[in-house]
């Protein structure tokens, strides 16, 4: 009788996590495991193809530049500079620090102006 609840509880949580993927995708949103840029005033990029990516995420982060994230974001950029993506989920995965980051992206933050060396 134990393992009959047992199975039953692993289908449940098995049907919960295949609901929680198809509802992302469908969704128009998508996951990226991407090294982050924290600037000055806090803002929080993603690097996505060598650019940084504005995610746009209401919560208090304490990420450092270089930190690798799970992301669950808008899968269309905002055509704005920077880009921007709405951010659902941000998790750290692991540390990192700026040596990290392409130099391509920093220096597109240099010339918006979002970054100061």
């Amino acid at each position: 009788m134990k393992k009959k609840k047992w199975l039953i509880l692993a289908l449940i949580v098995v049907a919960i996590v295949v609901l929680s993927v198809a509802v992302v995708f469908l969704g128009g949103n998508q996951f990226t495991v991407a090294r982050c840029i924290v600037t000055d005033n806090d803002s929080l990029y993603m690097v996505y193809e060598d650019r940084p990516i504005l995610l746009v995420y209401d919560k208090n982060t304490n990420y450092q530049t270089g930190d690798k994230l799970l992301i669950v974001h808008q899968s269309a950029f905002a055509e704005s500079c920077p880009e921007q993506a709405r951010a659902y989920l941000v998790m750290k995965i692991g540390s990192g620090s700026q040596d990290d980051i392409p130099q391509k992206a920093i220096d597109a933050l240099i010339a918006t102006g979002n970054w100061t060396e």
